[in-house]
Parts: C-alpha cells; sequence; structure tokens
C-alpha cells in the first residue's frame, strides 16, 4: 500500500472520531446500574460455589444434599462455576437453590 492509501485510510477513521467522543460522553452521563442485588450479603446467580461457601461456610451442607441431584459432588466439580451455570449443568431449580442456601446462611 502507497501513502496515498494509508492517508485515504486515515481520513475516514478521523470522521467517526467526534461521533465516537460523543458515544463515549454519552455512555459516561448515564447513571451506573447495579447489576446485582442491593441486599449486601445475598446470594446471587453470579456468585461462584466457592464464592457462597468462602462467605457462608455452612452452605456447603446444601450443595452437600443437592450432590444426589446433580450425580456428583457439585462443590469437587464445580467450584469455579456460577450458581446459574451450576443450576443448569446440573438440572436444578435455581430458585429452589438460591433459598436453600440464603435459608442456610441466614440471609
Amino acid at each position: 500500500m502507497g501513502k496515498g492509501t494509508n492517508d485515504f485510510q486515515m481520513m475516514k477513521i478521523i470522521q467517526y472520531i467526534p461521533e465516537a467522543f460523543e458515544e463515549i460522553h454519552f455512555e459516561r452521563e448515564k447513571p451506573v446500574k447495579k447489576s446485582l442485588p442491593n441486599k449486601e450479603n445475598c446470594i446471587h446467580p453470579e456468585m461462584t460455589v466457592l464464592d457462597i461457601i468462602s462467605s457462608h461456610r455452612e452452605t456447603e451442607a446444601v450443595f452437600k444434599q443437592y450432590d444426589e441431584q446433580a450425580g456428583e459432588c457439585i462443590c469437587c466439580q464445580a467450584l469455579f462455576e456460577p450458581l446459574r451455570n451450576v443450576a443448569v449443568k446440573y438440572g436444578l431449580d435455581l430458585k429452589n437453590l438460591i433459598t436453600d442456601l440464603e435459608a442456610t446462611a441466614d440471609l
């Protein structure tokens, strides 16, 4: 490619810079939405099994109760998986699992 081709490509890119700055400014001005529930210590679907057990050691017993339905040790095989993925992988009812974990964690 010659110098003329590079100049032409640069001019094409430059024309989009003001629009890009405007879009960035607009995104910065948007209020930030929290993706996690407001309840400080609640258990949510994006937490990993490890996150939950680390914060609430007593919840390990709940995972052990679900092992039979899962067909394997959840803590052994899915420790780093988000709860949402664990429910899908093992065919568990996510809402019931969270309810059981929160009840055991006294949340």
